[in-house]
């Protein structure tokens, strides 16, 4: 059992009333423990949501050495979870950031990990993940 991608489905069927309204402008984000390769992105999509790392990974280099990633060139993950207190823990992506689709053509910017929060590592284990919107 994958209890992220369970857990993940079980949020997202609550939030079904939400979702289903095409009038409403949606964001979901937190810590989905699940890796790049693992989300749900059916799931997302049915529902109109878009998962920004992904949407926004032409805009800087792939992530070093991303764990479970099957995108290559391509990936646009940040690192928001480090996996373990030494100085080479896995950089891996757990935290995500979904935005309907009318958010989409008000991102002004999407960034995050330590890149962003050089600091972060001293204070968590968790980097946060930050999506700027033009009102």
């Amino acid at each position: 059992m994958n209890h992220g991608y369970d857990s993940t489905k079980a949020i997202m069927a609550h939030l079904r009333p939400v979702l289903d309204d095409p009038a409403r402008r949606v964001i979901v984000a937190g810590d989905l423990n699940l890796l790049p390769r693992s989300i749900p992105r059916r799931v997302f999509k049915d529902h109109g949501l878009v998962e920004l790392s992904t949407y926004t990974a032409s805009q800087r280099q792939p992530l070093d050495g991303c764990t479970h990633c099957d995108a290559g060139d391509a990936c646009g993950h940040l690192w928001t979870h480090r996996n373990g207190n030494g100085l080479n823990a896995r950089r891996q992506q757990i935290d995500f950031l979904m935005a309907s689709k009318p958010h989409l053509r008000r991102l002004v910017s999407y960034e995050g990990g330590p890149d962003r929060f050089p600091d972060i590592w001293t204070m968590s284990d968790h980097a946060p993940l930050v999506a700027t919107f033009r009102i």
